[in-house]
């Protein structure tokens, strides 16, 4: 789950026709020397904010000031600028049919083909050089986020898919509407594109609607959204009053929902579900749903409860409990980013990994 650009870390300042971008990608490229590094017993980055495994079964983590981290089970070998990456900043990973990596990250979109790196940004047509997630649907559209809008992106050019705004009123210190915080693709093969101040819109690929706190969201800023294998649409959102310039006034609703379809369900009688920041929401191989509340810890849901896991080796490293990223390995391993750096769950307690 990018997913996403994470707000916790960064200052919370934060059409069915496709109009296509005239310019051209570059063709340049830069090799790329490989280089292991075995970082046992240090911080792998301070900030994990997204962890994808690639179809020859590598583990990639997204960091904010370390570059691309990419894991082969015995040790890591980091992509930095000095490879080619335009900025060390990766907030997420998709794959193509290709077996291309790329990389969404703070300036532009880096394709990685094993060999070399080569970045998209303004120049060649995307709408912000600041980018925050990517999916490649079930008809092979590529669909990119950024801070400035979606848009979708076919090889070396970019397509602006302009999304239609709610009736919402966002106040004067509300400034990242235009921020596509997650796209994901529903059992219908709808696409939903959630946003920072806009609730979340669903393009059936003729007509758009809009879901908003009139509809039952908790918050129109919305953060995290992921199906199940129901067909359920779960959702997670921040606090929007966290931007407030008036620190007395930093607070209001957030947390968990769930979408059937037809009715949006909260969850305010559980602490840490509601009135909360919720960045990670993810399943896992059992159909257990995974979700993150900052400042609380990880919950795993069943189906049937809720079971809150807080127990954290190293609060030094991450007092502020924010998840970021989850991924279950084929081994079973539950790996768990962190604004604080790469854990995992072992037993009932999230270990830091590196130790």
């Amino acid at each position: 789950m990018q997913k996403h650009l994470v707000a916790i870390i960064l200052p919370a300042v934060a059409c069915f026709i496709l109009f296509a971008c005239n310019s051209k990608a570059s063709n340049s490229s830069t090799e790329v020397p490989i280089s292991t590094q075995d970082t046992f017993g240090q911080p792998v980055a301070d900030y994990i904010v997204d962890a994808f495994r690639d179809s020859k079964g590598n583990i990639w983590f997204g960091s904010m000031s370390k570059g691309a981290i990419r894991y082969d089970g015995k040790s890591f070998t980091y992509f930095t600028e000095k490879d080619g990456l335009p900025i060390n900043a990766v907030v997420k990973y998709t794959e193509d049919d290709r077996g291309n990596i790329i990389m969404n990250t703070q300036n532009g979109i880096c394709v990685y083909d094993g060999n070399t790196f080569q970045t998209y940004g303004e120049k060649q047509g995307l709408p912000h050089f600041r980018t925050s997630n990517s999916l490649i649907d079930s008809r092979g559209n590529h669909w990119i986020g950024t801070w400035g809008g979606v848009c979708r992106f076919n090889r070396d050019t970019f397509y602006d898919f302009p999304l239609p705004n709610p009736d919402v009123k966002l106040e004067s210190y509300q400034t990242t509407q235009d921020w596509i915080t997650e796209i994901i693709e529903d059992k219908n093969t709808d696409m939903w594109f959630s946003r920072d101040g806009y609730g979340m819109t669903r393009f059936d690929g003729v007509h758009f609607k809009h879901l908003t706190k009139k509809d039952g969201l908790p918050s129109n800023n919305v953060q995290e959204m992921y199906v199940d294998k129901a067909g359920n649409i779960w959702i997670g959102c921040r606090v929007a009053e966290r931007d407030h310039p008036d620190p007395e006034k930093r607070h209001g609703a957030g947390g968990l929902a769930k979408y059937d379809g037809k009715t949006i369900t909260t969850f305010p009688d559980i602490p840490g579900l509601h009135n909360s920041d919720i960045y990670l929401i993810e399943g896992d191989s059992q159909g257990n749903i995974w979700i993150g509340s900052s400042g609380f810890g990880l919950f795993k849901y069943d189906g049937k409860k809720f079971t809150l896991y807080d127990k954290v080796d190293r609060p030094d490293l991450t007092y502020s409990k924010g998840f970021q990223a989850f991924l279950e390995d084929p081994d079973g391993k539950h790996w768990i980013g962190m604004s604080g750096g790469l854990f995992r769950l072992v037993g009932d307690s999230i270990v830091h990994f590196p130790k």
